[in-house]
């Protein structure tokens, strides 16, 4: 988890994508005010996060061609 540093109320979570060529392409991104998630909630995010990754790479963790 990310706080924005010159907005304290902002966090952003994000899980990376790599590609087959051990390149980083991107990354699957959730952001909002930090005020409107607990704890709790933000675990669900990366967790749902992680899940979508799932249809982006294989098994190894490399991006789907």
């Amino acid at each position: 988890m990310s706080t924005n540093t010159h907005n304290k109320t902002l966090f952003a979570l994000a899980v990376p994508v790599i590609s087959s060529s051990d390149k980083f392409v991107g990354s699957i991104v959730v952001s909002g005010p930090k005020d409107n998630f607990d704890e709790g909630q933000k675990k669900s995010l990366i967790d749902l996060l992680k899940n979508q990754l799932k249809g982006v790479v294989n098994k190894n963790g490399r991006l789907i061609s």
